[in-house]
């Protein structure tokens, strides 16, 4: 079963998918074993830089550094939808991201209120704010893994431009955008008590993240 748009389709439906001309993303997928090819991809290493391929999906840092085991801690701060998993999960996602089965990363981004998060569910609502440490979540955790950093830049710059069709964006090369970030990929700090996103919730503070943005040139 796959998540398409936060809705459970069957693989049935998803090979349907993979032959119709209509784009379609997967925002997230149930964890499955990603040994090998998805249902609906051709070899993932090939799919993941193939402009062409017609499925892309897509990986938030949720749901491959969160899981079950967080809400005794987090309570409805990790409230998502599609929703946090198994720790098993959690390592399913990020193997898939690795693999190239999942081509890019992405936030859910959906910053809600203490007030808000602590009505008592189903009231309380889904999401969390994360795009202000989109990069380093994805860093730190591709360091602890010893991948190497372009990885983290095919994941959230190159792949997504290429996905989408954004001319001009995702790389360094002549006749792109000069939108810069400079970056010590090898600065390691924990989110520390002062950070607070405007809505006031962070479920992010106190883990570890790896990289020093020093500036940024759009």
């Amino acid at each position: 079963r796959f998540f398409l748009t936060g809705t459970l389709v069957s693989r049935d439906v998803a090979e349907e998918l993979a032959i119709t001309p209509a784009a379609t993303h997967l925002r997230e997928l149930e964890a499955i074993p990603f040994g090998g090819a998805l249902a609906f991809a051709r070899d993932p290493a090939t799919a993941a830089d193939d402009p062409r391929h017609l499925l892309s999906a897509e990986a938030c840092p949720h749901h491959f550094l969160l899981s079950t085991d967080d809400y005794a801690r987090l309570d409805s701060l990790v409230q998502m939808n599609p929703p946090v998993k198994s720790p098993d999960d959690a390592r399913a996602i990020w193997a898939g991201l690795r693999a190239g089965a999942l081509q890019m990363g992405a936030t859910d981004h959906a910053p809600h209120t203490p007030a808000e998060k602590a009505a008592a569910y189903p009231a309380s609502p889904s999401g969390m704010p994360a795009v202000a440490h989109l990069l380093g979540l994805f860093a730190e955790r591709a360091a602890q893994d010893e991948l190497p950093f372009h990885e983290v830049v095919r994941w959230l710059c190159d792949r997504p431009s290429r996905i989408w069709g954004i001319a001009g964006k995702g790389r360094i090369a002549e006749g792109y955008d000069a939108d810069l970030v400079l970056l010590d990929p090898e600065a390691p700090h924990h989110l520390n008590e002062g950070f607070r996103y405007h809505c006031g919730t962070n479920p992010w503070q106190g883990l570890p993240m790896r990289g020093a943005i020093e500036a940024v040139f759009v």
